[in-house]
């Protein structure tokens, strides 16, 4: 979303789990990440140390089994050999997005019937002929999330605004005097050289939104001093493992990122529908660059980080 990072529409489907090592039957564990600034849905399979690659089902890289839930359940490995990892689907929506009248979200047009109000500004008036008239929905400013209907602007993507009645229906007016997509659902909503990312609103700069933003620096290296301008860090920003340039936060490894950037050399990661959070890069090489506090282990995470001497302490 910090960095957003993974296609997050459709319905749920039931999850499945691979393990990479001793075929094993026990409760899941958070033990690896698919996804990266918002959102994941790559498979990783992979073992303790060792650079593993994307697969299904069918043989590991590592050398075990992969087993699915279909299978007959197998006999309890040893901790220390197993990587285990549970391939989940995306994750609900944005926490700073919520529902517009009439069912939707603010990535796309609103009823004016459901919204009560005319594509004019004025009262809805269903006697009015104006059926299917659609109105623009946005977050609205305030210490709770909830959504707003405004008559919607001419402004799209990049273009300048004042406030959010000057961009089209599915856009927000930005800080930056820009308007830019809204992406509740992820990166789906943003084009291959954009990433869901968080912003403030324009007059309201307490109140941020998942807005789709252009990718500052594509391709930096990450844990790299010299990547990005003093006051940003490189990041994981989509699934696909995509690095660019975003702005230093606040959160810690282990805190969540929903709502907030992480601090620099972290990456914001997710894992289905769960909350994302804020893990320490690491380099895999030992000796070299940041060092994983005590208990935990540089683990290499190809192809999400497109680097193999790059990891995340786990």
């Amino acid at each position: 979303m910090p960095p957003e990072i993974a296609p997050l529409a459709g319905a749920r489907a039931s999850a499945r789990r691979l393990h990479c090592g001793r075929r094993m039957s026990r409760t899941p564990r958070f033990a690896a990440v698919a996804a990266a600034l918002a959102l994941a849905v790559g498979v990783l399979a992979g073992c303790p140390g060792q650079v593993v690659q994307q697969q299904m089902c069918g043989g590991c890289e590592c050398g075990g089994a992969c087993v699915g839930d279909d299978e007959p359940p197998p006999s309890p490995p040893d901790a220390s050999d197993v990587h285990e990892v549970d391939v989940a689907t995306p994750r609900p929506i944005d926490p700073l997005c919520a529902t517009c009248p009439g069912g939707g979200l603010p990535d796309a047009p609103a009823p004016a019937s459901a919204c009560g109000i005319a594509p004019d500004g004025g009262r809805y008036d269903p006697d009015a002929g104006l059926g299917g008239a659609l109105v623009a929905c946005h977050v609205a400013p305030g210490s709770t999330v909830n959504t707003t209907c405004t008559p919607s602007g001419p402004g799209r993507d990049g273009q300048s605004c004042s406030t959010g009645s000057d961009c089209a229906a599915g856009f927000e007016c930005t800080a930056a005097g820009t308007c830019r997509h809204y992406c509740c659902e992820g990166d789906v909503a943003c084009g291959a050289n954009s990433f869901c990312d968080i912003q403030p609103v324009a007059g309201a700069p307490s109140t941020d939104v998942p807005v789709c933003m252009p990718i500052d620096r594509p391709g930096c290296a990450l844990l790299d001093p010299q990547a990005c301008e003093p006051d940003e860090t490189c990041a994981v920003i989509r699934a696909d493992g995509t690095t660019g340039c975003v702005a230093v936060g606040s959160a810690k490894a282990g805190e969540s990122c929903e709502t907030e950037h992480c601090a620099r050399d972290l990456v914001c990661l997710g894992f289905g529908a769960t909350l994302r959070r804020c893990y320490e890069l690491c380099l895999t090489e030992s000796g070299n660059g940041a060092q994983c506090p005590q208990n935990l282990v540089c683990i290499s995470t190809l192809p999400l980080f497109q680097d193999p001497r790059v990891g995340i302490c786990q």
